[in-house]
């Protein structure tokens, strides 16, 4: 595979990703958080809300890409997780992105040109057009 020849999700299109999938993770958090703080007898029942937020967010996180390779908000802006062989996302991978995205300010992290995170160069992950990764994959 050759790299140039990928085309790289712009900086638009994840933070695009970003605003879908933590209105997602934050849905699934406000729904949940009530069941969780009255059912389970080893939750905290002071848990506040924001702590509760980050476990969804990692639930979210790694069990769509673990488990899908994607995440809704990349379904929608048709881009993709690849590892930087150009390799499918394994379910390390999706495990380190998504403890990566638990730092705070790693969000700060894509303040640069190339639209790379903490979460993508730590986990030797990219996410990529999927078309351009498609013809590349095919050829």
């Amino acid at each position: 595979m050759i790299e140039q020849d990928i085309n790289y999700a712009s900086q638009g299109k994840r933070m695009v990703n970003f605003i879908i999938d933590s209105f997602l993770a934050g849905i699934l958090c406000v729904l949940l958080f009530p069941f969780l703080a009255k059912s389970l007898s080893f939750y905290p029942k002071e848990a506040p809300f924001y702590n509760t937020y980050f476990i969804f967010q990692f639930a979210y996180y790694f069990l769509m890409e673990g488990a899908f390779k994607t995440t809704i908000g990349k379904l929608i802006t048709k881009t993709k997780i690849i590892n930087s062989n150009g390799t499918a996302l394994n379910l390390k991978g999706a495990f380190i992105r998504s403890v990566i995205r638990l730092v705070p300010f790693e969000i700060y992290s894509f303040a640069n040109k190339f639209p790379v995170g903490w979460h993508d160069s730590i986990a030797g992950t990219r996410v990529v057009e999927k078309e351009s990764y498609i013809k590349i994959v095919e050829a």
